[in-house]
């Protein structure tokens, strides 16, 4: 349910419309880990498929298969910073890389009818949500702000004139839809909510049973999402993610010292010797020098011959 003037929002924080903020650098913002009764008071909000179908927001991370999900809260749907964000999460996270028994979700905070592009433009494999009512970013503590923050991220692999560029296109391209994208003050973050062991049905129709949050970010600008490398050591894919790397590293080795191996002289091919500049200028001297003598023996050839021919007549 909503904050009311009896009930406090929830980790103690101020409404969010009461610390929006436009600054420039970063803002403050509490990384204090919801409590289960926090996560009670948000277990029955709403949120929507792409298909505009209401989910409680418990049934989102709550399941039997799961162990822990990661929850992804993500600014509007036209914002750069969170589709590069996706974008190179998803290359270091697929969905095959997955610890066994975890989840990942995405929440937005736009209108239901654009997950779908959303989803192709990020190239996210992940579920997504939408909260436009905003409420849970409220009770969650997300903050408001439409600061930058003071440096970029390594998950960006655009420039920031890039980014706001192809942001606009990809807002005029969606024509009326351009304008439900949702709030551009309104930031997320990022949060793991992980099972106590209890994951049978009849647990999970109690709100919060078994659950907690095991982890919580909550982003202080704009780009301020968890850096990839950290959060999949979070995660405990970190090791995972860098064997692979390592593997690949040196099958490209291997294939670096097979390709010597195939340049190598082959059996049965002569070597051609090649000459220098000063070996090429001898040669050529000795030629003419060859070819004037035979030019003079011609000469003393000829001459004999035509003497002896004097003689006899």
């Amino acid at each position: 349910m909503p904050a009311t003037a009896d009930s406090a929002p929830a980790c103690g924080l101020r409404p969010a419309e009461e610390r929006s903020q436009d600054c420039s650098g970063n803002i403050k913002v509490s990384q204090k880990r919801p409590t289960q009764k926090d996560l009670e008071r948000v277990s029955d909000l709403p949120v929507l498929d792409q298909d505009g179908k209401s989910h409680s927001f418990k049934s989102v991370y709550q399941s039997p298969d799961h162990d822990r999900v990661l929850v992804l809260f993500v600014r509007h749907f036209f914002c750069g910073n969170c589709q590069e964000y996706l974008r190179t999460l998803t290359q270091s996270l697929p969905v095959s890389a997955l610890p066994p028994r975890t989840r990942v979700v995405i929440i937005g905070h736009g209108q239901p009818d654009l997950i779908q592009f959303y989803a192709a433009t990020t190239n996210c494999p992940y579920p997504i949500y939408a909260d436009p009512t905003k409420r849970l970013y409220a009770e969650l503590g997300m903050a408001r702000t439409l600061s930058l923050g003071p440096e970029k991220p390594g998950y960006m692999q655009k420039s920031m004139l890039g980014i706001i560029w192809s942001s606009m296109v990809l807002n005029i391209l969606q024509g009326r839809k351009a304008f439900r994208g949702g709030d551009y003050y309104q930031v997320g973050g990022e949060m793991i909510l992980e099972s106590r062991g209890r994951r049978t049905s009849r647990d999970l129709e109690e709100k919060g049973v078994g659950w907690h949050c095991g982890w919580i970010h909550r982003m202080e600008n704009t780009r301020d999402h968890s850096e990839v490398p950290a959060l999949l050591e979070v995660l405990g894919v970190k090791k995972e993610v860098e064997g692979e790397r390592s593997s690949s590293e040196d099958e490209t080795a291997q294939a670096k010292i097979d390709g010597l191996k195939t340049q190598q002289v082959r059996p049965g091919i002569k070597k051609r010797w090649t000459l220098n500049s000063g070996s090429v200028r001898r040669s050529l001297s000795v030629r003419r020098s060859l070819s004037v003598r035979r030019e003079g023996w011609s000469r003393s050839r000829s001459r004999g011959a035509e003497a002896g021919r004097v003689a006899v007549a």
